[in-house]
């Protein structure tokens, strides 16, 4: 297929004097790398970049000079995505993209839409690097163990060295403690949220000021959540040297992949080098193969809603079983030993009763439920991983809005139950959009607090809450504390101070 955008340089202009390779990063493929000899006008292709979750090297031709050129080509990535999507059509289930495209492109999934973010797939490139191969990296005989920040503790900032040791694992097997992260032999309050790593650097550094801030108030937890990016090592070094665990969620969330040997190939690529490059980070104490993946296909009725056959079905199931049970636990136990992996988030359903005695939780009684606030209170999971109500975005959000609220409530629920609620419980009658910004926040933070409050008495049975969800990528009303500007809504406030008291 033709690109649709082709990015070019001459090896002089990238600093070439004899490097035998061709670095190709944060390329937000798919693309093509090219290269052509000066003087030719034939382009040769080196090799296809997936997406921006790897690094990859390609050797320059031996006689390199820097007349010669390179190039990306990069191809419409939704016609890429359908021409894969024709050669393999199974009813692959994906809710939050019609077109079923997703999951055919290694790229962040909120690109593709979801209930808190536009449909925005995005394509381009910095300029490539030029290296020399790498040998093994050489560590310090000498490890320093890396301490995490305790669950509102007061520690004072203090940088830990480069190489420190963690170990970490999931712990199942206590009555007391149903479910919890013990780290370096100590069992952790996971006290925290769940962030959205944008691909835009200028939020991603939007974000690290956030999380120090959540820091200084006693949190000690961020979960990295799947449909974003992975973070960057500045990002990775802030939790570092703040004693902020991470809770790192590999990118996959939402549907079922394929199984081709291509794909394999992308994601095999793609984990040895993320993990490779988280593993150099103590902060990193859980790896997590997915976001609600096994919940959904126990759960969600995806093989009715998309007419999978018994033999569609086992080829869907096969395809992630082998990514998610085999490929991640082994490429983990490999490059991260020691760190623990849980295949996915979360192991128990909000919908049974009997899941809040096991695992982690995501729970969505509340907003996808319908049900009452007041149950995130008097019932808590023994971790709480995913959690939390809408707001609209404060008054420079809503500036840019050119329709109805309604608009840009993203959700398959709608506005009316945000009104519902804020009618059933906040005393809400109707009002401008402005006092329905107001209502909306007020009701947040209230809910913030009493459910924070109900989580900290539940301890020791409760390890820990992440709030749903810290930042916001686009201008839309959503569960978030911080909104497309970074501007705080009045729950990131309680949630400071709730924090402190933990």
């Amino acid at each position: 297929m033709p690109p649709i955008l082709i990015l070019c340089w001459a090896l002089g202009q990238l600093g070439f004097s004899g490097q035998p390779l061709l670095v190709a990063d944060a390329v937000d493929g798919p693309a093509w790398v090219r290269y052509k000899p000066a003087g030719s006008a034939r382009w040769d292709t080196l090799g296809l970049v997936p997406g921006p979750f790897v690094r990859m090297e390609f050797e320059l031709s031996s006689g390199a000079q820097a007349g010669d050129s390179v190039s990306y080509a990069f191809p419409d990535p939704v016609e890429f995505a359908a021409h894969r999507q024709r050669a393999e059509p199974l009813p692959y289930p994906t809710d939050n993209d019609p077109l079923r495209l997703s999951q055919h492109l290694r790229k962040p999934a909120v690109e593709f839409g979801w209930d808190f973010a536009h449909r925005f797939v995005r394509t381009g490139a910095p300029a490539p690097t030029l290296g020399y191969p790498q040998g093994p990296m050489a560590r310090p005989l000498i490890y320093v163990e890396w301490v995490p920040r305790p669950a509102g503790g007061r520690a004072t900032f203090a940088p830990q060295h480069r190489w420190a040791l963690t170990h970490s694992r999931l712990v199942t097997d206590d009555p007391a403690r149903p479910f919890y992260l013990e780290v370096n032999g100590r069992p952790q309050f996971l006290l925290g949220v769940n962030a959205v790593v944008p691909s835009d650097p200028v939020l991603e550094e939007h974000l690290r000021l956030r999380l120090i801030e959540l820091w200084r108030a006693g949190g000690n937890t961020v979960r990295f959540w799947a449909g974003g990016t992975y973070p960057s090592k500045r990002l990775l070094r802030t939790c570092d040297s703040l004693g902020l665990m991470v809770w790192q969620d590999f990118a996959f969330t939402g549907t079922a992949y394929p199984g081709d040997s291509t794909f394999r190939a992308w994601v095999r690529a793609e984990a040895e080098y993320q993990v490779k490059r988280l593993a150099e980070h103590p902060s990193v104490v859980l790896f997590c193969g997915n976001n609600e993946i096994d919940v959904a296909w126990r759960a969600w009725g995806w093989q009715k809603t998309y007419g999978m056959s018994p033999a569609d079905s086992a080829q869907l199931w096969a395809n992630n079983r082998w990514i998610f049970d085999e490929l991640l636990p082994s490429v983990v136990a490999a490059h991260a030993p020691g760190r623990a992996y849980l295949a996915s988030s979360p192991v128990s359903n909000w919908g049974r009763p009997e899941d809040f005695l096991r695992g982690d939780n995501h729970d969505w009684r509340v907003w996808h439920g319908e049900q009452p606030t007041s149950v995130l209170a008097d019932r808590v999971a023994p971790l709480v991983s995913e959690w939390g109500v809408p707001s609209l975005p404060g008054s420079s959000v809503r500036a840019r809005w050119t329709a109805q609220p309604a608009t840009y409530m993203l959700s398959y629920k709608g506005l009316s139950l945000l009104e519902r609620y804020l009618s059933a419980e906040h005393g809400w009658r109707e009002g401008s959009t402005d006092e329905l910004a107001k209502a909306s926040q007020r009701w947040q933070s209230n809910v913030v607090r009493r459910t924070l409050r109900a989580q900290r008495r539940a301890r020791p049975f409760c390890s820990g809450t992440l709030i749903w969800q810290l930042n916001d990528v686009d201008d839309a009303i959503t569960w978030s504390l911080i909104d497309r500007d970074n501007v705080p809504k009045r729950a990131w406030f309680t949630v400071l101070r709730e924090f402190r008291k933990f």
